[in-house]
């Protein structure tokens, strides 16, 4: 191996393989260690050289995303799009995209992170290979969740679940994403369902122990919506018990914020304050902006239900904007809705207004394939109708579909149909 690569590159090959290894067993400190040692060393390396293994730089874009270094695995993911483009590593490139789409997501950046996600769905397409659909459709399914079309998410991520199936992907995160879209679509008993499906029994043996957490508080949101205290308390003390071995910030929010939740639901606000602005915190240690705002609205909750109106309101607000600035537009209604709550007045126009509001203008504009799409689609063209008539595939089709409801706040092609009918000129026009 030396000899083709060079000893430098063999060596630094071998410690990025290390540290996904240390990851997939679970002993993320040898993996934290190894880490930056290989980050090191690639950084001595030249695109040419490390083009010589890029199947390594994947390995550590895995490793860095999973020991919470979204900004990070970004980078190193735009490095090997630059090394693997047009070479004989195709298959790289659906991974590199998914973890840039991760990042944009993780900043709260919702709009660019489901562009980002539309293209590893469009280049994964023209591959017949499972992983890359996998990863594709896994990172469709996050940059989704927060926006209004839950269907679509929830869509991708139990096609992600299926492509795991094949043995190259991870069905506990698919599972994990599939849960996040069924809960906001209040579908608590069929994400329960879904985690111990995928997740393998009641610690969660086969998620990464660095999401283990995560999927410890997703079991006990899901077990609040259904009024089990009991068994939400008992889901939270696991997510604790799986934050304080990983040791990882984003798995001490997801923790802080399963304990804050419970405690709203036990009628002890001001602890559920406490924790929440600890989950914050720990959050955007992490490089998690979006989770952190998350949390910032369940503060939010909390404050309103101590009685502090105002703070509440200052702690809405701001998560909102990010919302808003974002493209979140499903956790913007939310945070409206908890600023109402708060007894503060939100304009009919303003920020904050439901998905399938008639007066709700673009986030952004519609491209020119989005607009043919979106016209055909408004005048009752099935998603295949569509494919035929424009001469796309009918991933594409769909993919597209799914940023025109985002883009214009609308959840269903009904709504999408009364949109387009009553302001077709102003879309148009807007593109």
């Amino acid at each position: 191996m030396a000899g083709e690569l060079g000893a430098s590159t063999a060596i630094a090959a071998a410690t990025a393989t290390a540290s996904w290894i240390d990851v997939l067993v679970g002993d993320l400190g040898a993996a934290e260690q190894r880490r930056a040692e290989t980050a090191e060393q690639f950084a001595a390396l030249t695109d040419g050289e490390l083009a010589t293994f890029p199947v390594s730089v994947a390995a550590l874009v895995r490793t860095t995303w999973l020991l919470d270094r979204p900004q990070e695995s970004a980078e190193l993911a735009a490095r090997g799009l630059v090394i693997t483009r047009g070479s004989s590593w195709p298959l790289l490139v659906v991974q590199f995209l998914a973890a840039q789409a991760m990042a944009e997501l993780a900043a709260g950046r919702v709009r660019t992170a489901g562009d980002v996600a539309n293209s590893a769905v469009e280049a994964a397409s023209l591959l017949d290979n499972d992983a890359t659909r996998y990863w594709s459709l896994l990172v469709r399914s996050l940059a989704l969740e927060p926006t209004s079309a839950l269907q679509p998410a929830q869509d991708a991520a139990e096609r992600a679940v299926e492509e795991s199936k094949h043995g190259l992907g991870s069905s506990a995160l698919a599972g994990l994403a599939w849960a996040r879209a069924l809960l906001a679509a209040d579908l608590p008993g069929r994400a329960l369902e879904v985690i111990a499906q995928t997740h393998g029994g009641a610690h969660l043996p086969l998620q990464f122990a660095a999401r283990r957490a995560e999927s410890h508080a997703m079991i006990a949101s899901a077990h609040l919506h259904r009024g089990e205290l009991a068994a939400a308390r008992e889901a939270a003390d696991r997510a604790r018990a799986a934050a304080n071995q990983t040791k990882l910030p984003a798995s001490a929010a997801h923790a802080d914020g399963a304990a804050a939740q419970c405690a709203l639901a036990e009628g002890d606000p001001a602890s559920a304050v406490q924790l929440a602005a600890s989950a914050s915190e720990h959050a955007r240690q992490a490089g998690q902006d979006l989770a952190a705002a998350r949390f910032d609205m369940l503060r939010g909750q909390a404050l309103t239900a101590c009685g502090d109106r105002d703070a509440a309101a200052v702690a809405l607000r701001s998560c909102e904007a990010t919302f808003a600035t974002g493209g979140a537009d499903r956790l913007q209604a939310e945070a409206t809705r908890l600023l109402r709550q708060a007894g503060r007045r939100v304009t009919r126009s303003g920020r904050g207004a439901g998905p399938a509001n008639a007066d709700h203008q673009p986030s952004e504009p519609l491209t020119a394939r989005q607009q043919e799409i979106a016209e055909l689609a408004a005048a009752g063209r099935t998603n295949r109708e569509i494919a035929e008539a424009l001469f796309l595939s009918l991933k594409t089709v769909e993919t597209h579909l799914s940023s025109v409801y985002v883009k214009l706040g609308v959840s269903s092609r009904k709504q999408l149909t009364e949109r387009w009918t009553s302001r077709g000129d102003s879309l148009a026009d807007s593109a």
